[in-house]
């Protein structure tokens, strides 16, 4: 489930063009069960302005905030921070501050502007920000038969 960005669609500071940008985590807002990661993109990668990026969570869905703070922070991290098993607004606020790599898309809905999307919350790494692979060398693989009938990395 992708939670949208509801802030209103006229205000230019929320429009944020598809693709991986450097953010800083800024503010958090909640109510009753839902809270709200709100970052900070400076000018880059063409924007001519700070934006504005937003992802909302629910505690009736926690295993979301779960898995963009495990996708940003890294299990240790998590753990680090729920270090008593609890996540609350506190420890949350811990986070203000923090770097980040937001991959953003855009959906449209039939809306003159569509909706940003945060669709992944990254760990600030060059590699990230550019959109390489973490998990280390790519390899092409060929299983076109040797002299000796056997299979080999290209």
């Amino acid at each position: 489930m992708i939670y949208y960005n509801k802030i209103s669609r006229h205000n230019n500071e929320w429009h944020v063009p598809p693709g991986r940008y450097l953010a800083t985590l800024t503010q958090i807002t909640a109510r009753s069960d839902d809270a709200r990661l709100i970052f900070t993109i400076h000018e880059q990668r063409g924007l001519t302005d700070v934006k504005k990026a937003g992802k909302s969570y629910s505690s009736k869905r926690s295993h979301w905030i779960e898995n963009d703070l495990r996708s940003w922070l890294g299990r240790d991290g998590l753990q680090k921070l729920a270090a008593d098993g609890v996540l609350g607004l506190e420890q949350l606020n811990q986070l203000i501050g923090t770097k980040a790599v937001l991959v953003i898309t855009n959906e449209d809905h039939g809306q003159d502007a569509p909706l940003t999307v945060i669709s992944e919350i990254l760990p600030y790494t060059p590699g990230n920000l550019k959109g390489l692979s973490a998990s280390g060398p790519r390899f092409r693989l060929s299983f076109a038969p040797d002299e000796d009938d056997s299979a080999m990395a290209a």
